[in-house]
Order: C-alpha cells, then sequence, then structure tokens
C-alpha cells in the first residue's frame, strides 16, 4: 500500500479558512509517495523539526497526517497525478 501526507493549513479572515494539500516531493514529480505507514510518520517528525515560516494569515504550523490514497479527497488525487 502506499501513503500520503496530508498538510492541513489554518488561516484567520473571511472566506476559505482552510487549505489541504499533499506534502509535495523534493523534485517536480508530483506528491511524495511513501511505502510504509512508518515512513510517512518519520517524514512528519522530519518536518515538524524544522522551522516553518508562516504564511500571510496563516494562524500556525500546518497539521500534518498519514493518508491512504482511498483517503484523498479528489482535488487531492489530481496532485498526484504526474
Amino acid at each position: 500500500m502506499t501513503y500520503y501526507v496530508s498538510i492541513t493549513h489554518e488561516f484567520y479572515g473571511h472566506g476559505a479558512s482552510r487549505i489541504v494539500d499533499i506534502l509535495g516531493a523534493d523534485t517536480f514529480d508530483g506528491a511524495e509517495v511513501f511505502a510504509t505507514r512508518a515512513e510517512a510518520e518519520a517524514r512528519i517528525e522530519e518536518f515538524d523539526q524544522t522551522v516553518y515560516r508562516t504564511m500571510y494569515n496563516e494562524t500556525g504550523r500546518p497539521a500534518l497526517r498519514v493518508k491512504t490514497p482511498s483517503q484523498l479527497t479528489p482535488r487531492q488525487s489530481a496532485q498526484r497525478i504526474v
């Protein structure tokens, strides 16, 4: 099975206050794919140890979660196509 890391950004203000994306690969090959849940969780731990600079009006660090392909939304599924 393959796993992805979902990133949820929360923003202050009116309108859409949440953006959910898939963690991108370090290259231009689309989404980062993990062979095991443990690899995806290790990537989240690595991300959480780095300095994160919030985007404009972002409320704080984004929430990262491990997801299987069946748990991805249609928008997220489209992002993983290269």
